[in-house]
């Protein structure tokens, strides 16, 4: 199997798993953060079509959204999933939309799938209009919550994931040609209930002494949002030839005298 057919096949592993992890205990408090910051930046953007791509909740993440035409694309989902959405059964890397054509499209921890998350970044900004908006959720690699289930039972899955800190995905797309509007962490719960309803005191103490560490890009949140809209290129203007002589190559060049020099010949 070829590098290319792998990346292809890779989009469905870890949220598949996320869609079993998110129902523990831990998970769903980790998904009830995420959900806070998606409804909250939904809810401002517009268009007409907004496709979110890979599913890791059974309950709907775009029922704040203002967008009137939600559509979802998954490559497990069967005909017995209740999903709210218009379901497009598609490989992630073969989606049956033109380019440019899609207002906005939302990631939810879609590029932690996947064996290329730049090269997919890539094949997502193709299908985006001018002017749409990307927004994408992922887990932070520093946080607690990350750490400590790379050292559990599923260890397996999260070492295998592609999880990115949020400051290389806002590097990433800004060399694509994108104005990031939100960089947001959530907050973070490291334990289930009990155990964290004891530590509490000190979780608080270290979200404040995390607080400088998160404006230089190592916050230990959970997780992050990222909200970025696309630019529209309008090339420049090319003036005519004759204005731009002095710059071609072989052109007779032009001397320019100042008013000192003219002074002093006289």
């Amino acid at each position: 199997m070829t590098q290319q057919q792998d990346a292809i096949d890779s989009h469905i592993g870890f949220q598949r798993y996320l869609l079993n992890w998110f129902k523990t205990p831990i998970g769903q408090y980790a998904l009830e953060f995420e959900r806070t910051l998606i409804d909250q930046h939904l809810n401002h953007l517009f268009g007409y079509y907004l496709v979110q791509m890979g599913r890791v909740s059974e309950t709907s993440l775009l029922a704040t959204s203002r967008i009137k035409n939600h559509i979802l694309v998954d490559e497990t989902l069967t005909s017995a999933d209740q999903v709210a959405e218009r379901l497009v059964l598609a490989n992630l890397m073969a989606q049956p939309f033109a380019a440019s054509s899609i207002d906005l499209i939302l990631l939810p921890h879609t590029l932690e799938s996947t064996l290329d998350p730049y090269r997919f970044i890539r094949y997502v900004d193709e299908l985006i209009r001018a002017d749409g908006h990307l927004v994408i959720t992922g887990f932070n690699p520093l946080s607690c919550l990350v750490l400590r289930q790379r050292m559990g039972q599923d260890k397996a899955q999260w070492r295998a994931a592609h999880i990115i800190k949020m400051e290389r995905l806002v590097d990433w797309l800004r060399l694509l040609g994108y104005d990031v509007l939100v960089k947001e962490y959530s907050l973070s719960r490291c334990f289930e209930s009990k155990v964290n309803q004891k530590f509490q005191p000190i979780m608080r103490y270290v979200s404040r002494m995390g607080q400088p560490l998160t404006k230089l890009g190592l916050s230990m949140s959970q997780s992050y949002i990222v909200v970025a809209k696309k630019q529209q290129w309008v090339p420049l203007r090319p003036h005519k030839a004759s204005q731009l002589s002095e710059w071609v190559s072989g052109s007779k060049p032009v001397v320019a005298q100042s008013r000192h020099t003219k002074a002093s010949s006289r």
